[in-house]
């Protein structure tokens, strides 16, 4: 089964012949794009709901460039349970990782990345993109 993605933003919305446009539902295509396997992105208003109202584990991600967007915009990933090996992706063989036990870990670009053995992280570094 393939690893589910998320990203969420809150805004308006024109709805026309049940189709809903504007700027807020593009940078919502656009967080949802930046999301990984496994990952939850969400916006700043989004993020402070999920910490405040729903107690859950947000990190900040910084200012993130999204396509066809002007500003550099802050994602957040939110962890929806305390089981962190189901959010938890290695960039490059995509097996789980569980990030306590990880081989090695990563910063790339403002944004961990764990890998399930020492092999997988020197191909990622040697090619991050």
């Amino acid at each position: 089964f393939p690893l589910l993605r998320a990203g969420l933003h809150s805004g308006e919305a024109i709805e026309r012949s049940g189709s809903y446009f504007g700027p807020d539902i593009n940078l919502a295509a656009r967080v949802a794009a930046k999301a990984g396997g496994g990952q939850v992105l969400v916006t700043d208003g989004l993020a402070q709901i999920a910490r405040s109202q729903l107690q859950l584990e947000v990190i900040s991600l910084g200012p993130i460039a999204l396509r066809n967007i002007v500003k550099p915009v802050e994602l957040f990933s939110v962890t929806l349970s305390s089981h962190a090996e189901s959010s938890v992706v290695d960039p490059v063989c995509r097996m789980r990782v569980l990030p306590a036990s990880a081989p090695a870990r990563l910063r790339f670009k403002d944004r961990e990345f764990w890998f399930c053995s020492l092999d997988c992280a020197s191909r990622f570094a040697a090619e991050p993109a």
